[in-house]
Formats: structure tokens, sequence, C-alpha cells
């Protein structure tokens, strides 16, 4: 079965752990900012040219990196602090030996698998927004949020030179 044959509710399953995210890897970039416009912007710039310059990403892999991690940070920034600029995000890249990985963390409340809508239901279909989840378990390799769905763990895995 293609991945476009698998439901979306299947395909976006998300795994929210109510305990924290557990640490992984050596920190490689840490930064924690307000929830303001250009304090995001410079972030993802930030982390994206790390990731480029560090992590041997190709551009098209850089591509969907991107918008991964721009998806995460919006949701944090809106789902989660609710646009509140006195609230942080906090965002963690480390490295393993097989792998790379963010985490996006915010002060909101968290949330349920089951208020995340299906974007593919003829409801959503004209929706600007709600695809942020599937677009992230579709180009990581891993997706889970801890805290409540305060945290938000994204993994991408090394290509193996062969």
């Amino acid at each position: 079965m293609s991945a476009s044959e698998v439901p979306a509710q299947q395909r976006q399953s998300v795994r929210i752990e109510a305990g924290p995210c557990p640490p992984r890897g050596r920190v490689k970039f840490f930064r924690e900012i307000g929830t303001t416009y250009p304090e995001k912007n410079d972030l993802l710039e930030d982390l994206m040219r790390f990731i480029q310059q560090n992590l041997g990403e190709g551009e098209g892999a850089l591509f969907k990196i991107r918008l991964c991690l721009d998806e995460g940070l919006q949701n944090a920034f809106c789902h989660g602090n609710r646009s509140e600029v006195t609230k942080k995000i906090r965002v963690v890249l480390f490295e393993e030996e097989d792998a790379w990985g963010v985490t996006i963390s915010d002060q909101g409340e968290g949330f349920q698998p089951q208020d995340i809508p299906d974007p593919e239901s003829p409801d959503s279909l004209f929706r600007e927004g709600g695809r942020g989840v599937l677009i992230m378990t579709q180009y990581m390799d891993e997706v889970s949020y801890f805290d409540g769905g305060r945290t938000l763990l994204l993994v991408k895995r090394k290509r193996r030179e062969e």
C-alpha cells in the first residue's frame, strides 16, 4: 500500500506522551525566543544555516526540512503560545551517530491527537491551515509529542554512504 493509499488519519497519527521528552544525542544548537515573528524568522534562518553547514543534507532534503521546522515553529507560536509575546519557544537541535533531530517546546496547554483535523476531509480542502502535522509526518523519519503536546520531536535519519 503506497503512502497516498493510507488514510490521512493513519499517515499523520502522532504519539503524545504525558512526560518530558527524554534527552537525546549531543546538543549542537540551542535557542529560546519570545513569541514574535522577527525572532521566529531569525531562528529558522539560523537553524537552517546550521543544518546545511553541519549535517550534510542535500538541497531537496533542505527544502522539506525547512518546511517541517517552519510548521513546528508556527504551531508552537499560534496553537501553543497563542501568539502571546511573553511566552517562550525553546528549540534544541541534537545529533546522534545515525540521526539528528530537533525539539520545539512551547508554553501552551498541549493538545490531544483527536483535535487534529483530517487535512483531506471535504471541510478542510479550502482551509488555509491544518496540514502541518501531515507534512511533518511525511518528510521526517520520526514525529512525536511530549509534555502533553507542548514539545515536538522531529528526527531525521542520516543517509548511509555506500
